[in-house]
Parts: structure tokens; sequence; C-alpha cells
């Protein structure tokens, strides 16, 4: 694996997240039912007695619930997955010389911008081409 595909595989398994995340979003919403239920009690003055009170509120259908906990595992394993390659990614970027270097591959891969992005946050008048250039010529050096 070369060390742009590590860059870029940190980034593909964020978006993975991502998308993950918007799923468990939209499914938070959905599969609610209002549910009643009863409970007994006894008070704690005279007369004691049992005493029968119904509750009621919204519940996740058990489908959904189910679906929501898989999600929420899945996310879990991704971020941990993400943490890896990012520690990956992170220990490319530290081994390029030259601050400008460090910074072009950290705000495409880490922050995941676009190229005209990337260009724009360097302040110095360079193009979206001549930054992917420069990049390309890096990881090709590394």
């Amino acid at each position: 694996m070369t060390n742009k595909d590590i860059l870029e595989q940190y980034t593909a398994v964020l978006a993975e997240c991502r998308i993950l995340e918007k799923e468990l979003s939209s499914l938070r919403d959905k599969g609610l039912e209002y549910v009643t239920d009863a409970v007994s009690g006894c008070p704690d003055y005279p007369p004691y007695g049992v005493r029968s009170v119904q509750i009621g509120g919204m519940a996740q259908k058990p489908s959904v619930k189910k679906r929501i906990d898989q999600l929420e595992s899945q996310i879990e394993k991704q971020y941990k997955r993400a943490l890896f390659w990012r520690n990956k990614a992170e220990d490319i970027i530290s081994s390029v010389q030259t601050a400008r270097g460090r910074l072009v591959l950290r705000y495409k891969y880490i922050e995941d911008l676009e190229w005209d992005e990337v260009a724009d946050k360097l302040n110095d008048k360079s193009t979206m081409d001549s930054v992917r250039m420069y990049a390309k010529r890096i990881l090709e050096n590394l």
C-alpha cells in the first residue's frame, strides 16, 4: 500500500462514518409508537394499599431499536478504524521535510478539503493544479 493509499484510506473511512451517522440520525425519529403500561405502588402514608397507576410514553419499535444498536456498534468500529488510519496518515505527514508540504497534505487528507480549497487556505497565490502537482511530487519522494 502506497503512502497516498494510506492517506486516502483515512478519508474514505471517515466518509463511511458520516454515511452511517446519517442513517442513524434518520432512524432515531422513525419507528416511534405510543405505549402504555401499569405500575403498582403503595403510598408511604395511611391508608396503605396497593394502587395501580397508568403510565405512557413514546418508545422505539423493537426492530428499529435493534437496527439503531447495530449502527451504533458499526460506527464505533469505524471510528476505531479511522483512528488507526489517522495515526498512519499523521506518521506520513510528519515525515515530510517542509512545513508547506505538511500543510498541503494535512488540508487534503486529514481535513478532506478539495484541491481548490487547499490552494485558497495556503494564501500564496497557488492554483488548484499547482498544489495538486506539489502534493503528488511530495508523495513520490517519500
